[in-house]
């Protein structure tokens, strides 16, 4: 019985990416569903930022004109005449311009300072994905190592390695897809698995005439 080497396993495994779906595929929308979710969350926040600036910036625009009329006329009945008073009335103008500019400024740092968080909750969710992943990989590969290890030392039947490997992906993903593995597992069985045992051996020579023994 020829001895098989890990490759020739990974061939006879049939169809990886359907498994790999069984495995990781909710895992992957979950994390995909969760990134959609702060990037349009990022997306409405910025929006309603905006708009609160731009509804600040017409109604400041508007208190500025109102003022900046009502100072007109007050200048224009005073003839200019009066200093002190035209002193009081610029002093008022430029407290509502500071106080409109600090406005201003507040929004934009709650909005730079927000934006900044999702954006590192946004990362760290990547982050924690790719960690996560690579630690399922990881463990994957090291049971589907055992495997290996198993098969190349003892004859296994079909249904052994199916409730072996039925057993891994269990160990690995618990009870919630045991349907889809145990039919996927059975499919690559059946059709592209072909077992040491089960392969024909090689025609042994005849012994010749000549007195070869």
């Amino acid at each position: 019985m020829a001895e098989l080497n890990k490759q020739d396993m990974r061939d006879r495994l049939g169809n990886v990416e359907q498994i790999r779906e069984i495995l990781f595929g909710t895992q992957l929308r979950d994390y995909e569903q969760r990134i959609e979710k702060l990037e349009a969350d990022s997306a409405a926040m910025n929006q309603e930022l905006r708009d609160r600036l731009d509804q600040m910036q017409s109604t400041l625009s508007g208190e500025l004109k109102a003022i900046t009329d009502s100072l007109e006329k007050k200048l224009k009945y005073l003839s200019l005449t009066t200093h002190d008073e035209t002193t009081k009335l610029w002093q008022k103008l430029e407290q509502t311009s500071q106080k409109n500019y600090n406005i201003l400024e507040t929004l934009n740092k709650t909005f730079t300072s927000k934006t900044a968080s999702l954006r590192e909750e946004l990362t760290q969710t990547q982050e924690q994905f790719q960690t996560e992943s690579q630690s399922l990989k990881v463990k994957i590969f090291e049971e589907l190592e055992k495997c290996f290890s198993t098969l190349r030392d003892a004859k296994v039947s079909r249904v052994d390695l199916a409730e072996v490997l039925f057993e891994l992906c269990i160990k690995v993903k618990g009870t919630e897809f045991v349907p889809d593995l145990k039919e996927a597992m059975e499919n690559h069985l059946q059709t592209d698995f072909l077992l040491p045992e089960e392969e024909r051996p090689a025609p042994k020579p005849t012994s010749q005439s000549s007195g070869i023994i």
